[in-house]
């Protein structure tokens, strides 16, 4: 979608993932909302795309891209998604970027929280069994002793924390609009986008 509007994208979710990483490599308590506000301030975070387009992530010069999509940062990223510190913080962030224009901006609470008062607002959904499958098939490959009931049950697990938790929960804005995706296409999902924005 970015490519075809010609504007900048970025992924918020690897920004929390970056964070889960570095915790876990520091030994810090995920449930421990002060260390790990002490840790994200502490760290040089930053996101970028590649000439591909995908989202390139770094913490204190290094690219961590690739450990940032793991079974191990998947079981824990909901809990430092949900520490006040770490969303204060990466928030200030997002919405520095956002508040330039020219970006597709993706992640679970951008509507209704990063920004509020942003022209277009579109929430994603899918059924779990289709969204398990599609996660399953991006992650195989590296993960070759994966099984697709284990990323259905961890998506489910997520979706509940995400939705129960009392800082930013994950919920549609009011004024997005919905497109359930099940039994669409990622270039269709794309092309129904950019011909609503073109509207």
């Amino acid at each position: 979608m970015a490519k075809k509007l010609g504007i900048a994208y970025l992924d918020t979710g690897a920004m929390y993932r970056a964070v889960t990483y570095a915790a876990l490599k520091e030994g810090v308590d995920l449930h421990m909302d002060r260390d790990l506000g002490e840790l994200v301030r502490g760290l040089e975070l930053m996101v970028k795309a590649s000439p591909s387009g995908d989202t390139l992530t770094y913490i204190n010069g290094r690219d961590v891209t690739p450990f940032i999509r793991s079974p191990e940062i998947n079981r824990n990223v909901s809990f430092v998604a949900e520490s006040p510190s770490v969303r204060r913080e990466l928030v200030k962030i997002q919405r520095s970027l956002g508040e330039k224009g020219g970006i597709v901006m993706d992640g679970r609470d951008i509507g209704t929280r990063v920004l509020p008062h942003a022209p277009f607002k579109f929430f994603l959904t899918a059924s779990l069994k289709e969204r398990a499958k599609r996660r399953y098939l991006e992650m195989k490959d590296k993960n070759p002793l994966l099984k697709e009931a284990e990323v259905e049950g961890e998506i489910a697990r997520r979706d509940k924390i995400d939705s129960g938790r009392k800082v930013d929960p994950l919920k549609a804005a009011t004024d997005s609009t919905l497109i359930d995706t099940t039994d669409l296409t990622a270039e269709e999902v794309v092309d129904l986008i950019v011909r609503k924005i073109h509207r």
